[in-house]
């Protein structure tokens, strides 16, 4: 309906510029009256009728009426534009860009290090300590060692057999030189502490077999610490420590034993 009123609207403005026109042109064309013609006297001849003089529109009428032509047409383009541009959707607005987001810087990572490769070396074991007759032991004498009864020993050439009599014995060796065999007997605790054997020059010693230290018949603990037995004789077949003594424990603790000889017949 809006499209309808603009166009008669502008017909309208278009029809008000062409009316001059018309007029103009009109106006150009009306006749131009005739001069008065006086009426012939009488006995005068009547004069020759004069022509009417027929004025052909002039240039300017021409013009005129080409313009009002074009006018025309140029209001009618205008109303068809008006109309078409009041007819026509306004367009949409353009959405509003959204907000960028906001940019986060992040860090690159640190480059990872380089595996290190470490040699692991073994440490070396740490060598035994040597044990000696003052250090501590794993296995301590019987309590109250220090007052048995003591039985010293010094033959070197002969076997010496120490009878503990169903008690207890303390038996001490010579520091300063080496003993016999030595047979421990019948006890119930028994101590030697330090000192050296040496075995004797033969396979047998009284009709058995040679032992350095024989222990028999002992009923309780028999703890020999730090003696040295010495096989290395010419002519010698020995054992180093032997036992016949099922209810007894032994203890037996840094005693060095070298030299030891022997046969199948014996030892």
């Amino acid at each position: 309906m809006g499209g309808g009123r603009s166009r008669w609207l502008a017909l309208a403005i278009a029809f008000g510029c062409l009316v001059p026109v018309t007029e103009a042109a009109t106006g150009a064309a009306e006749p131009v009256p005739a001069a008065d013609v006086a009426a012939p006297a009488p006995g005068q001849a009547a004069p020759a009728p004069v022509a009417a003089e027929t004025q052909a529109p002039t240039e300017d009428a021409v013009k005129e009426t080409t313009g009002g032509a074009r006018a025309s047409a140029s209001a009618d383009a205008r109303a068809d534009s008006l109309a078409a541009s009041s007819s026509a959707p306004a367009p949409a607005p353009a959405p509003a860009p959204a907000p960028a987001a906001p940019r986060t810087e992040v860090a690159a990572p640190a480059p990872a290090p380089a595996p290190v490769k470490v040699e692991q070396v073994a440490a070396p074991a740490p060598a035994p300590a040597a044990t000696t007759s003052g250090a501590a032991l794993s296995w301590a004498p019987p309590a109250g060692y220090a007052n048995y009864p003591v039985t010293n020993v010094t033959a070197t050439d002969t076997l010496t057999t120490v009878s503990g009599r169903g008690g207890d014995v303390l038996i001490k060796l010579p520091t300063d030189r080496a003993v016999g065999p030595i047979t421990i007997a019948d006890c119930r605790n028994a101590v030697i502490i330090g000192g050296s054997i040496r075995a004797l020059p033969s396979a047998k010693v009284a009709g058995h077999d040679q032992r350095a230290i024989y222990v028999r018949n002992c009923t309780g603990t028999v703890h020999i610490e730090g003696v040295h037995i010495d096989g290395a004789v010419s002519g010698a077949q020995t054992d180093g420590i032997a036992a016949n003594a099922p209810k007894a424990i032994l203890q037996i603790q840094n005693v060095r034993v070298d030299g030891l000889r022997g046969m199948s017949t014996g030892n």
